[in-house]
Order: structure tokens, then sequence, then C-alpha cells
């Protein structure tokens, strides 16, 4: 996807969502998450990435003009917020790489709260963040955690997860893709997140004004294009 332009120096995002799909019905050949990038064929999907296959089944070649995943510009932003703030199909890819876009990491890390599709027990997402969570956060050391489920919405959460004497990173509590509301109410939480945990964000080495004119800017795009052409 080439580079994602100028980053943020220092700041280490953190995207989580809640868990992995129960059966994975559209594609029968899913990349393991530790099989090497270079080895994969790219007409094999990868979570969490805009591999080719994904690029096409998300429909963004028509949409971007660009015949190959690429990372959101300024002036493409927007279409990568289709499956966000209008319907959430089968892939989260997009979304990811428009965070990405927006708070421009030095370094991400994307992962699930729980690590398999809990079913009725959902104790597993408790043993998860005790057995894992704690585990991957102590390795890719976050300065900034984006959280789409609703399980995980304050840094005091974080805080036994830490080492002693280290604090938790602060949390941005997104609404999860396929929540209910509405595009505005997404909108609003983005918005309202930042607007309350402005000091911990630009502690993190992000400027919350400029984040927020971006949002303002590529949701109301969103919005605009699906009103037009139909959610």
């Amino acid at each position: 996807m080439g580079s994602l332009g100028e980053k943020t120096a220092g700041l280490r995002l953190m995207i989580l969502f809640e868990q992995p799909r129960e059966t994975e019905t559209h594609f029968l050949d899913v990349v393991r998450p530790d099989e090497p990038a270079p080895s994969t064929d790219p007409s094999r999907h990868r979570y969490f990435c805009l591999t080719p296959l994904a690029w096409e089944s998300l429909k963004l070649a028509k949409r971007t003009g660009s015949p190959v995943p690429c990372w959101p510009t300024s002036s493409s932003a927007h279409l990568y917020l289709r499956n966000y703030l209008g319907r959430s199909g089968w892939s989260y890819d997009a979304i990811v790489a428009y965070f990405l876009h927006l708070f421009r990491p030095e370094d991400a890390y994307i992962s699930n709260l729980a690590k398999c599709f809990p079913g009725q027990g959902r104790d597993v997402f408790h043993t998860c963040m005790a057995r894992h969570l704690a585990r991957e956060m102590e390795l890719f050391a976050p300065t900034l955690v984006v959280s789409f489920t609703w399980r995980l919405r304050e840094r005091a959460q974080l805080q036994p997860l830490m080492r002693a004497g280290c604090l938790s990173p602060e949390v941005l509590g997104f609404l999860h893709p396929r929540a209910r509301g509405g595009p505005g109410a997404k909108i609003a939480r983005v918005r309202a997140e930042l607007e309350s945990k402005t000091q911990a964000v630009e502690a993190a080495g992000r400027s919350v004004g400029e984040t927020l004119k971006a949002w303002e800017t590529d949701s109301g795009a969103c919005l605009d294009e699906l009103a037009c052409k139909g959610r």
C-alpha cells in the first residue's frame, strides 16, 4: 500500500475490536496472523489489512479509482468510512485504514479483545484481558488505545494489566461498526472522546484540533455521499 505519509512521532496506536467472527464464510483460505506477509499470496485475505481481495470486495477500486490498495488521502478518506458510518459489511479493513490515516501513528497494533468467539461464555473477555491483552500491552507498549468495544472504554480498566509503576495509556472508546444509533451517534462519540480526553491525546503526540477538523470534514463528506447514493 506504500507509505502512510507523515507520521506522529512517538505515537504507538493500539486498535481493539471485540471478538473474531464465529465463522468465516467469505473466504475459504484466511491467512494466519503469524504467517509472514512476504510469503502470502495476494489473492488470500489477511484480517485488518487491505489486501487486493478486500480492496475489490469493498469496491474501493471503483470508488477511489486506484486498481490496487492504497492509503486514504485528504480527498479520498471519506470513502474508507462508508463501512463505518453506513452499512457495516464483513470487513473492517477500510475502517482500520481510515483511523490509521486519521491518527498517523509511528507504529500500530490491531487485535481483538477476545481471541476466540466466546459464544455464551462471556468470561472469555476477562480471561483474554488478563492472559493476552496484558502481554500485548507489555510487548507493544501503546501510547494510545482506540477501542471499538463497549467492554473497554476507560484507561482505568487497563491499569490492572500494567506492570507495577507503569501507567496505562489513554483509551478512546468509539462505537463498534455495528453499533445501533446510526452514523450520527458514531460521529458524535468520536468527537466527544477527543474533546473530553484532549490532554492525554496530545500528550501521546497527536494534535486534537487537527484530528477533530479532519474527522468533521471526512465524516461530513461521507454522510453527503451516503445521502446521495443511498446506504
